[in-house]
């Protein structure tokens, strides 16, 4: 996936994986953050289909993705749940939050 044209927001969405697959995210996300239209943009996690039990907290999926080293751009994970909505609008209100400044 790689679509970053003039960007403002980079909103990746997150399902409930294994590890396996958390260490794929991560290389993506790594890539994104080495683009140069993406410099400084803040980034949303949607941490989809949080309602299921296998879903991981918010603190494990930074930890995975190693969003700690991140220190030269905003970023937010928002636990949310695609089919009802939930979560969404928290997202969208902190991005906008962010675009303003």
């Amino acid at each position: 996936m790689q679509f970053y044209m003039p960007t403002l927001a980079a909103p990746p969405r997150l399902a409930p994986c294994p590890l396996s697959c958390s260490v794929v995210a991560k290389d993506e996300l790594d890539n994104m953050l080495k683009h140069p239209s993406l410099r400084k943009v803040p980034i949303l996690f949607f941490a989809n289909k949080k309602d299921l039990p296998t879903a991981m907290p918010p603190v494990e999926i930074a930890q995975a993705l190693g969003l700690e080293e991140i220190r030269d751009r905003p970023w937010q994970i928002v636990p949310s749940n695609g089919l009802s909505g939930e979560g969404v609008d928290k997202g969208v209100d902190w991005m906008a939050e962010r675009m303003d400044k």
